[in-house]
């Protein structure tokens, strides 16, 4: 409510409850501004309990109730699209892991899926990004992934070439590739996935007294 709606019922009153003077006139902007405060904060804290219209550290609470976190310098509308995509969307496919990636943590990337011999999948970025990013998104899909799937990744980190191609009168053109070193990133995975617990500092998500 504001200013003017509250004065508006304070000086409704009966005559008998009324006075003139400046002594009530103080006396009535005194509770008008304790009940427009109150009445803000009220109306605040009811929008934030929906979770379409939370922002700042109430959207990171959200994202604690779901076993996550706020990455650095992510936005609440992308946090928001994240946790949108681990509550409502499938998991552990290729096209879960892809839509995660590349939607959620803002990261063109393409999946594939190897489906002979030892059975794996495969996540390449396509962009250029640090070390840090690459273990970033690895933590991330950690409950994204198949359960009970041990987990590796590597980065591309240079290549020898096989011979050259030269023309006349033309710079050198380099051959094929020779091979592809790969660096292991660690990610600090376990090979497997644990159900998804809430990382609020309580005990009424899980003590079956307070939540049946």
């Amino acid at each position: 409510m504001d200013w003017n709606y509250v004065q508006s019922i304070l000086n409704d009153l009966p005559r008998g409850y009324l006075r003139t003077g400046e002594t009530f006139s103080w006396w009535q902007n005194s509770l008008t501004a304790g009940l427009v405060n109150y009445t803000y904060a009220l109306d605040g804290l009811q929008e934030q309990y929906d979770f379409n219209n939370s922002s700042g550290p109430w959207l990171d609470t959200w994202a604690q109730l779901t076993a996550n976190m706020r990455l650095t310098g992510e936005s609440d509308g992308i946090l928001q699209q994240r946790i949108k995509i681990l509550m409502r969307q499938g998991r552990s496919t290729a096209a879960a892991i892809y839509n995660y990636v590349s939607v959620g943590l803002q990261y063109p990337c393409e999946v594939t899926e190897n489906f002979v011999g030892p059975n794996y999948w495969e996540i390449a970025l396509n962009q250029n990004v640090t070390k840090a990013v690459y273990q970033q998104v690895a933590q991330q899909l950690d409950q994204m992934r198949p359960a009970g799937v041990p987990f590796a990744m590597s980065v591309i980190s240079g290549g020898l070439y096989l011979d050259s191609i030269n023309y006349l009168d033309a710079p050198s053109v380099t051959g094929a590739y020779l091979t592809e070193p790969h660096t292991y990133v660690s990610t600090g995975i376990a090979a497997t996935t644990n159900q998804s617990k809430p990382t609020l500092p309580t005990v009424y998500l899980s003590d079956p007294t307070l939540n049946s």
